[in-house]
């Protein structure tokens, strides 16, 4: 079972696949008594394709690898990886197709429990002691990959001094609706100007913020946005 859901990943078993990403190591199926054993392996399951924590699910029992088939159906491609507990965050970058440019560290603000996952906002600029060391992965990754241009948001978890690559996602993120208000570029017109090759990423010069956004879901669930008085 495990090694089919595992083929997913770049394992380096093809030449197609991206050795940044790395398969989680299987473990057995485990029943509900095992309880030591079953958190120490705790996983979690999510799309393929997704956003916003939709359908997420943590495997920490043998009925919650039962449930699996239920979420995603028959013949859906999913993904399962470790499930690790720290600082939830993201980088936007823009890219001209061979050079990265890190712009800003988000806050990520996410509930997941047994039940799945919900993203419930965030804020952006985010400083963090290893922000340095996150916009080097981010770079380093986002110019691995062949052709990604424009905006990229790449997902990250830090854990004490560890710094865990998630996903990479080729899309503007939620973060932008944010971070284009308080950004001192026009991300947009950026983006252009690079693909154009009117500029290069050199030319960018220092990214500044004029404030903080807050992204955060009201009581109906509506995304909204708050800029901190300066």
């Amino acid at each position: 079972f495990f090694d089919t859901i595992n083929g997913d990943y770049g394992d380096g078993s093809n030449d197609n696949a991206v050795h940044i990403m790395q398969k989680p190591k299987d473990i057995p199926v485990l029943d509900n008594s095992d309880r030591d054993v079953v958190k120490e392996n705790k996983l979690i399951a999510k799309p393929r394709f997704g956003v916003d924590c939709d359908d997420i699910k943590i495997i920490a029992s043998k009925n919650d690898i039962d449930d699996l088939e239920e979420i995603y159906g028959d013949g859906s491609r999913f993904i399962v990886q470790p499930y690790i507990e720290g600082d939830v965050c993201s980088v936007c970058l823009i890219s001209d197709g061979k050079e990265a440019l890190p712009i800003s560290l988000n806050k990520q603000i996410v509930e997941i429990d047994e039940n799945g996952g919900e993203y419930l906002g965030g804020y952006v600029p985010y400083e963090h002691p290893l922000k340095d060391k996150v916009f080097k992965y981010a770079k380093l990754a986002c110019e691995y990959v062949p052709g990604l241009k424009g905006f990229i948001g790449i997902d990250f978890i830090i854990e004490d001094d560890y710094i865990y690559l998630l996903e990479i996602n080729s899309r503007f993120t939620t973060s932008y609706v944010g971070l284009q208000k308080i950004i001192n570029i026009n991300i947009a017109k950026t983006i252009i100007d690079l693909i154009d090759k009117k500029i290069s990423v050199e030319d960018i010069g220092e990214i500044t913020y004029s404030s903080k956004a807050s992204l955060y879901k009201n009581d109906d669930g509506i995304l909204e946005i708050r800029i901190e008085d300066n």
